[in-house]
C-alpha cells in the first residue's frame, strides 16, 4: 500500500479533525519517514504467533495491527542498529478496560502523534489477546528502552484494581511464548526499567514476579498455567 492510499484511509477514518488530532503535515511525515506500511516478519515472529495460537486458542484474536495501521495511520518500525529484545515488559494502559487494540492504536498514533503503537501485544480483562506488532519490530512503550524491549500491555488501570484471573492466565502464556520464540529473557514491569518514573503496571507487577519465579516460568519445565 503506497503512502497516498494509507493517508486517504487515515483521513477517511478519524483523521486529524479533532482538536487533539495530529496535523496533516505531521501525519504525512510519520507515515513516509518512519513507519513502514507493512511489518517485516522473522521466523521468530511466526513461531511466536504459532505459540499464541497453540496456548490461547480462541483467546487469541490474531494479528490485528495491520488493519489498525490501514485505518488509523502509523505503521511498523524496525529496531535501530539491528538491536534485538533483551527484556519483556508488562504494562497497563491506564485507559478504559473496555477499549480494544484499535482504541489504543488510534490514541497513540492520532492523539499522541507516534508513528507506531506502544505495545506488541494487548490483553483485555476477559483474557483475549491481540498481536499489534511482531515483537522483532519496535513498539513505543518505554522511551529510550524501546530498542531492546518487547511491550505487553493490559487494558485498564491496576494501581488499585485487581486484575482478573482470565487476564493473568493470558499474561503468563504470552510471556512463556516470548521465551519460546525469542529466548528466555527477564520479565519486568514497566516501573522496573532504568529511569522509569511510573506506577505501571500496578498490581500486575506482583503477579509477574511470581510468574517468573521458580514455581512458574523459571521452573523446568515451566508450569502449564497460572495461577
Amino acid at each position: 500500500m503506497n503512502i497516498v492510499e494509507r493517508y486517504r484511509r487515515w483521513r477517511n477514518a478519524d483523521g486529524p479533525a479533532t482538536p487533539n488530532g495530529v496535523s496533516d503535515n505531521h501525519a504525512l511525515g510519520f507515515m513516509s519517514a518512519y513507519a513502514m506500511a507493512q511489518p517485516v516478519w522473522t521466523a521468530q515472529d511466526y513461531r511466536f504467533e504459532a505459540e499464541l495460537k497453540r496456548r490461547l486458542g480462541a483467546n487469541y484474536l490474531g494479528f490485528t495491527g495491520q488493519g489498525y495501521a490501514n485505518r488509523y495511520g502509523g505503521g511498523f518500525v524496525q529496531r535501530p542498529g539491528g538491536k534485538v529484545p533483551t527484556t519483556y515488559v508488562l504494562h497497563h494502559t491506564a485507559g478504559a478496560p473496555a477499549w480494544t487494540g484499535g482504541d489504543v492504536w488510534r490514541y497513540h498514533v492520532q492523539t499522541r502523534g507516534w508513528d507506531t503503537v506502544g505495545y506488541a501485544v494487548i490483553i483485555n480483562p476477559q483474557g483475549k489477546a491481540e498481536l499489534l506488532v511482531p515483537p522483532s519490530m519496535m513498539s513505543y512503550g518505554a522511551a529510550t528502552a524501546n530498542p531492546w524491549t518487547v511491550h505487553v500491555s493490559c487494558h485498564g488501570n491496576y494501581v488499585t484494581t485487581e486484575p482478573s484471573a482470565a487476564m493473568l492466565a493470558t499474561i503468563y502464556q504470552v510471556f512463556l511464548a516470548l521465551d519460546v520464540a525469542y529466548g528466555g529473557k527477564p520479565w519486568r514491569g514497566h516501573r522496573a526499567l532504568p529511569g522509569a518514573s511510573t506506577a505501571c503496571p500496578g498490581k500486575l507487577d506482583n503477579h509477574l514476579a511470581v510468574m517468573r519465579g521458580p514455581r512458574y516460568g523459571a521452573a523446568t519445565p515451566p508450569k502449564p498455567s497460572y495461577p
